[in-house]
């Protein structure tokens, strides 16, 4: 089959990982891996997890193997003159950091990037947020949410089941959709954007703005809704 010189069918995949854990990828990282023509992988990370990912995936290039002092965006365009997509292992260390993005930015206009989401990410954020992802006091749980959002979190909405519930946004209208919809019908959970380790300001009169510029620059955003505590009073 010949493979179409339009840059724009081809499929590069960004996912964060541990550098000694492959049990650390979620159901959808792994099912990326498995679908990707190829992977890129330093040799930096741990043997015994380059190991386990040659049985998912055993079409591996190390970056170390690339031409040297060669900018990273174009060794990868030069692997998707062979392939229409590429798996791209970063370290759990680098989620969530300006200059991780930074280095793909010569690709934006000429490959399809995406972001697969990682628990690690999320984690991570909430930890330097001190905003525990779960509470070991009581039978807490995580809901995580990505497609068909906006239906599932008005079902959400209407019964609070969950301890969190927490979306990776997508675009800007969807955040406007969704903002809509928790200012008009939330009653269970307070609502927390995240992204970069950071806590976005939803009261900020520049939030609007502030989220799209993040969107521009291919940064992953997170809402996270988190359950109210309600005190009950007992009558005499």
């Amino acid at each position: 089959m010949a493979i179409s010189n339009n840059f724009l069918e081809k499929k590069l995949y960004i996912i964060t990982i541990s550098e000694k854990e492959i049990f650390d990828l979620t159901l959808v990282a792994l099912e990326v891996l498995q679908k990707t023509e190829c992977v890129l992988i330093s040799k930096k990370f741990d043997k015994k997890l380059i190991k386990n990912l040659e049985k998912i995936n055993t079409k591996l290039i190390f970056e170390e193997d690339l031409i040297q002092n060669r900018e990273i965006s174009q060794s990868i365009l030069k692997i998707f003159e062979k392939h229409k997509s590429i798996s791209h292992l970063k370290k759990s260390t680098e989620a969530f950091c300006n200059h991780s993005m930074f280095e793909y930015s010569e690709l934006k206009e000429k490959v399809n990037i995406v972001i697969v989401p990682t628990v690690l990410e999320v984690i991570s954020s909430l930890n330097k947020l001190k905003l525990p992802l779960t509470d070991r006091r009581k039978n807490s749980s995580v809901n995580f949410i990505e497609n068909d959002t906006i239906k599932k979190l008005s079902l959400v909405l209407k019964d609070a089941y969950y301890e969190k519930v927490i979306i990776k946004l997508e675009n800007q209208t969807q955040v406007e959709k969704i903002y809509k919809k928790l200012s008009t019908k939330n009653k269970n959970y307070d609502v927390i954007y995240i992204c970069s380790n950071k806590r976005l300001n939803q009261n900020n009169k520049n939030f609007k703005e502030k989220i799209n510029s993040l969107f521009k620059n291919k940064e992953t955003i997170y809402l996270i809704l988190e359950k109210i505590e309600k005190i009950q009073t007992k009558c005499n």
